[in-house]
């Protein structure tokens, strides 16, 4: 999805102000940007790797609670649904990927929408938290020896 949504942006830029509107554009814009770092950057990069790489340098054979990992890879589908609600609820709401105040006040966007991604966000982080809480204790409870670069990477 982030990347259809890049495709989309791209066939703006070539010809801006000829396909779709500013509101439209920026919608699409903060989706995109809030779908690549908390839906692809963020589970895959620190999430998976992590998964892959700290029972692998402990010499363990998974992850310490493995139904905290479940629960991790279950909230990120439900903050996809909350950002797929909210990019079509009311028209959707350009506040950009930082939800600058001026942007998401009630002023700027009134409405559900920008609540809704402050909700997703509040479920990506949760999942974050959770998959850092499983490493850290892979890492310190762990069978096998505890190493100076495993600890340097979870910091």
């Amino acid at each position: 999805m982030g990347i259809s949504l890049s495709f989309i942006i791209r066939r703006e830029l070539a010809r801006p102000h000829k396909q779709i509107s500013g509101h439209v554009y920026n919608t699409i814009l903060t989706a995109h940007a809030l779908m690549m770092i908390f839906f692809i950057v963020m589970p895959v990069l620190m999430g998976g790797y992590g998964n892959y790489f700290v029972p692998l340098m402990l010499g363990s054979s998974d992850l310490i609670f493995p139904r905290l990992n479940l629960l991790r890879f279950t909230l990120l589908p439900i903050g996809i649904i909350f950002l797929l609600v909210s990019l079509v609820s009311e028209g959707g709401r350009g506040t950009g990927w930082t939800f600058y105040p001026p942007l998401s006040s009630r002023e700027g966007h009134g409405g559900i929408s920008v609540d809704l991604r402050i909700c997703r966000l509040h479920i990506a982080g949760i999942s974050s938290i959770v998959a850092r809480f499983n490493f850290i204790t892979t890492v310190l409870k762990g069978k096998g020896r505890l190493r100076l670069e495993t600890l340097v990477l979870m910091l």
